[in-house]
């Protein structure tokens, strides 16, 4: 399951899970919201605290924001987008506004092989794919593909 949630905004990375929350590898507690970061690229990362365990994350003069909540012990992320903010995103979240299971050479997959998928975006530690988070947990890309439950 998914219980923790990295997002890069620029050259700003944040980092939210139950009792978790990280801006740029630093551990924030008892912060002030809404939160103010800067970046070159989009100027200015504002991040709130819109609920218990709920938190929007906007930047720049974009009205897009991604909002991530964390469920129990799950995390939920809803990106809304107001235009071009998106348009080439791909990845496990499929491709931006379509949804189509894309490979990362931008090859189509098949929709019903989610293992498949699942693993044609493991997070690859050769450097091709940057480094969100601020731990390595589970198995590592070359050296053990994910883990599957048994009953698969």
């Amino acid at each position: 399951y998914i219980y923790k949630t990295a997002i890069a905004i620029g050259s700003r990375n944040v980092e939210l899970g139950k009792n978790h929350f990280l801006v740029d590898g630093v551990s924030i507690t008892n912060s002030t919201f809404p939160m103010a970061l800067k970046d070159p690229t989009h100027g200015s990362i504002t991040i709130d605290k819109i609920g218990e365990e709920e938190f929007r994350i906007g930047w720049g003069t974009s009205s897009s924001s991604i909002t991530v909540s964390i469920i129990g012990i799950f995390v939920n992320v809803d990106v809304q987008s107001d235009g071009d903010d998106f348009v080439e995103s791909v990845g496990m979240m499929g491709k931006y506004g379509s949804g189509e299971m894309l490979d990362r050479q931008g090859k189509s997959m098949d929709p019903k092989d989610m293992n498949a998928f699942g693993m044609e975006w493991q997070v690859k530690s050769d450097k091709s794919d940057p480094t969100l988070f601020s731990t390595v947990e589970g198995p590592q890309w070359p050296e053990s593909g994910c883990v599957m439950p048994e009953w698969v």
